[in-house]
């Protein structure tokens, strides 16, 4: 009896590692940067290191978050849980913000080119990027899953 109650125990505790939730609400930037003219390769990579480690301490609802290089220009892939988590990244990035001296040193050195946001994005998501002129480009979910 101690036997079938044990096995029970197990495969049912396996049974709830294998369901899988997902998020509904996940937000993908890609954004196309180009580098700011007088800026070399390696401080670059340096600056990008110290801002996404300055993310990752910062802003537990990012996802993700990566700088790739290819052929000189660069790419920036942020993964947030909601539209709420970008929000939250754009007021600590704002002025009076706790990143807000590090997003300057950033537009130090990249331009944003343009910002594709894949997901659903809130109004007030979308109402907030507008007033920052940011060049935003909206893509809606058509079949997808997140984990």
């Amino acid at each position: 009896m101690r036997l079938i109650v044990l096995l029970v125990i197990l495969f049912s505790g396996c049974a709830e590692k294998s369901q899988t939730t997902y998020n509904e609400d996940e937000i993908i930037f890609v954004v196309e940067l180009k580098p700011v003219s007088g800026k070399n390769s390696e401080d670059i990579t340096n600056f990008s290191k110290v801002y996404t480690d300055a993310i990752d301490n910062n802003e537990p609802q990012s996802l993700g978050w990566g700088f790739y290089e290819s052929e000189g220009k660069i790419t920036l892939i942020e993964r947030y849980q909601s539209s709420d988590a970008v929000l939250t990244h754009v007021q600590n990035v704002s002025e009076g913000g706790k990143l807000e001296g590090l997003f300057g040193e950033f537009l130090g050195y990249f331009e944003i080119a343009k910002i594709e946001i894949f997901g659903t994005a809130s109004p007030e998501l979308k109402a907030v990027l507008k007033s920052m002129d940011m060049p935003a480009f909206y893509r809606s979910s058509m079949a997808s899953f997140s984990r």
